[in-house]
């Protein structure tokens, strides 16, 4: 829990301001792993790691026009919103391009 308002930084304020569709301010995670994956254990990692404050934070806009945006607890968080579990197939199709996830 966030113990006050926290303001985004000067450069992550910038980011959301240039915010679009084909500039998303968002984080992005593809993880690999050698073998199969516990995933009890895998999901039981992701919660401990939503427990920081600020993966549970939402932006709010503050009053002044000038002043950096704030970050606040978002009391509606859910992990599920946030993590999908895709497997793929461990052999790519024969007739793959650039344009697909290979």
């Amino acid at each position: 829990m966030l113990q006050r308002h926290e303001h985004l930084s000067a450069a992550d304020a910038a980011w959301l301001r240039m915010d679009a569709p084909a500039n998303r301010m968002i984080i992005t995670a593809l993880l690999t792993f050698d073998g199969r994956l516990d995933p009890i254990a895998f999901e039981h990692t992701l919660h401990r790691l939503a427990e920081l404050p600020l993966f549970k934070a939402r932006v709010v806009p503050t009053r002044n026009p000038f002043g950096l945006p704030e970050l606040e607890d978002d009391p509606r968080f859910d992990l599920r919103a946030h993590v999908h579990h895709v497997a793929l197939p461990s052999d790519p199709p024969p007739a793959c391009d650039a344009r697909s996830v290979w």
